[in-house]
């Protein structure tokens, strides 16, 4: 076994782990979170928050290092080929992705920790308007790692 195969091994299992929990998150946590008493439910967030970043960035952090192993430079912005649109689209999609995680997860997360009410509080309308931005702007990065997944089975 060579060092691109550990590369690409390395890289698909990252992908995984990165896709395959923002689909959790989407598609079982949040939806769950319905059903649970609200203090409850804001205890999950909080761990939650606490837990599946450190997971995430690690997983971006592997997909960076490993996928510029890869990565074939010639390629990118090459719309002359299949290969070269495919690959162009999949890079720009992870950094659109990767800009909306940083938003998330430095920007928006903290601030709705911040303003999050205490036990019997009125939430503020600010808190309620970001706490309908996080599972939009989950959704759309979760659409748009499927999106990736579309592309890379394009280029193979």
């Amino acid at each position: 076994m060579d060092l691109f195969s550990i590369a690409t091994f390395v890289h698909l299992l990252a992908a995984c782990t990165w896709l395959g929990g923002m689909i959790y998150i989407n598609l079982i946590f949040m939806p769950m979170l319905k059903t649970i008493e609200p203090s409850a439910a804001g205890q999950l967030v909080r761990e939650n928050g606490k837990r599946f970043p450190k997971i995430a960035w690690a997983s971006v952090g592997l997909l960076i290092i490993t996928g510029l192993m890869q990565l074939n430079l010639d390629a990118v912005f090459d719309f002359s080929t299949d290969y070269g649109t495919f690959l162009t689209l999949k890079l720009i999609t992870i950094v659109v992705m990767i800009s909306i995680g940083l938003y998330i997860t430095f920007l928006l997360y903290p601030k709705l920790i911040k303003l999050a009410p205490q036990n019997g509080e009125t939430p503020s309308a600010e808190f309620l308007s970001l706490q309908k931005r996080l599972p939009l702007l989950a959704r759309i990065n979760m659409i748009l790692g499927i999106l990736v997944l579309f592309f890379v089975s394009m280029i193979i």
